[in-house]
């Protein structure tokens, strides 16, 4: 799907984010487990609450959560380079559990020091892959916005000067 940007607000990307639960076997402690798969850009599922059940089989069930965006500052356009720039760019998925146990994800990020915040505060944040329309979104935006710190010019040093000591 390819989602028109000149729709929208260029700090304001709207995304769906798409959850797994996956049975497993061989392990006495637990018998299935959660994970977030990775984040759908646009507005896929607009004007459905809550998550809607994408897809079942004997290896679990997915599910689409519809109504998140991704959403830019300027003051933050050092994070969204950063991340860029790492091995792994990736979108951040804040989530909480629910009583029972569900996967419920909360926000969807490209700042990692956001992202990093949230877990201290005891909530999970899954990263996944950042698709490629909102990577070169992203990327448009650190482009205008971002200016990288000067480092001060050390001034060079004459070897033949010693201090006294």
């Amino acid at each position: 799907m390819t989602w028109d940007r000149s729709v929208s607000d260029e700090r304001s990307f709207p995304v769906a984010v798409v959850t797994a639960r996956e049975p497993v076997a061989d392990n006495r402690w637990i018998t299935e487990r959660w994970r977030v798969v990775g984040v759908v850009p646009g507005e896929v599922g607009a004007g459905e609450a809550g998550r809607r059940l994408i897809r079942s089989g004997p290896d679990g069930e997915q599910y689409l959560w519809a109504g998140f965006s991704i959403r830019l500052n300027d003051t933050d356009a050092d994070a969204y380079y950063f991340n860029l720039v790492a091995q792994s760019p990736s979108v951040l998925v804040v989530c909480e559990r629910d009583e029972a146990g569900d996967l419920i994800p909360r926000v969807a990020t490209v700042d990692y020091i956001d992202a990093m915040s949230y877990r201290e505060a005891e909530y999970e944040v899954h990263a996944v892959p950042i698709p490629p329309e909102i990577y070169v979104w992203v990327e448009a935006y650190v482009l205008e916005h971002y200016t990288p710190e000067e480092k001060p010019l050390r001034r060079k040093r004459d070897p033949r000067e010693r201090e006294a000591g």
